[in-house]
């Protein structure tokens, strides 16, 4: 008895219905209900844009607003002044 089993073959041949059963694999059930990849989110203060001093504290404006890291390399020897200043007690010239 040699034939093509398919879902549409006889109920006793154990092939047939074998073939008829859906079985849904894991990664084909993972691909549907979620389509693509969601969305990062930044894990450290570098890749938030945040820069911090060696102690790991946000540098601050003078309006208590942080410092972003591409303003800290554009005047780093500015801030870095303004901060060797306020840890001697003499106030920022600027």
């Amino acid at each position: 008895m040699d034939h093509v089993h398919s879902a549409d073959g006889p109920e006793d041949c154990y092939g047939c219905r074998l073939k008829s059963l859906a079985i849904g694999l894991p990664k084909d059930f993972s691909s549907r209900t979620r389509s693509k990849a969601p969305p990062r989110t930044p894990r450290n203060s570098w890749e938030k844009g945040i820069a911090r001093d060696e102690r790991g504290m946000p540098i601050i404006r003078p309006d208590l607003s942080e410092v972003s890291v591409k303003q800290y390399a554009q005047e780093r020897h500015s801030i870095e002044e303004n901060r060797r200043r306020a840890q001697q007690g003499i106030l920022p010239t600027s």
